[in-house]
């Protein structure tokens, strides 16, 4: 019965938790207008143009891949060229980043320990602040939370002599879609493979 009581508790709490982050982030998401890197987002991913076109102008003004514009640019073709819908490709990437984050420390840490980190995750300032921005800082907070999630995972299933094909394709394309997000992703894969290569040396 008090196990029971405690799991009613731990539900209501990241429930509770979960909705005012969501809530914070998606409060006033286009009460400000775009600034001017924004601004740049907006115009490469215009829908009237063709994908060679938004690439040309990606090019000409942008220092990173150009997979969160092409992500923007079928969010507009689908719903409309509209400045009140593209903050919110950032947002639904910002959400998800934080339930990968969090199965990744229940992965780790087979405790209650998840809940802070859904709490210092739900409302840290700047995530909230990047999930309300054209830009592609959440879609990299996306990628980096899943890549690390589906490698502990591969580890798991490694330590316990299982093969999975579906795993191996997922993390393979999600490391893909990760490093062609951001040229700062690399650090993440290069520490990826440090971890491999360490596990490989010294526990053969």
């Amino acid at each position: 019965m008090l196990n029971l009581k405690t799991n009613k508790l731990v539900f209501i709490i990241i429930f509770f938790i979960s909705f005012l982050g969501i809530f914070i982030r998606a409060y006033n998401i286009n009460y400000d207008n775009f600034w001017f890197d924004e601004i740049l987002s907006f115009w490469v991913a215009d829908p009237k143009i063709s994908i060679i076109e938004s690439w040309e102008r990606h090019r000409s003004i942008e220092q990173v891949p150009f997979l969160y514009n092409l992500l923007l640019k079928a969010l507009f073709e689908i719903f409309s060229y509209n400045v009140f819908i593209g903050r919110y490709l950032s947002l639904i990437f910002n959400i998800l980043s934080i339930f990968f984050i969090i199965k990744t420390s229940r992965l780790l840490k087979k405790n209650n320990s998840y809940i802070f980190s859904l709490f210092l995750l739900s409302f840290n300032v700047y995530l909230i602040s990047y999930s309300q921005e054209l830009r592609a800082y959440s879609l990299v907070l996306f990628l980096c939370s899943t890549v690390i999630y589906y490698f502990f995972k591969s580890i798991k299933c490694h330590q316990e002599k299982k093969f999975n094909l579906y795993l191996l394709l997922i993390n393979s394309a999600s490391q893909i879609l990760m490093i062609y997000s951001h040229p700062f992703t690399l650090i993440v894969y290069f520490s990826i493979i440090t971890v491999i290569a360490i596990k490989y040396f010294k526990f053969n």
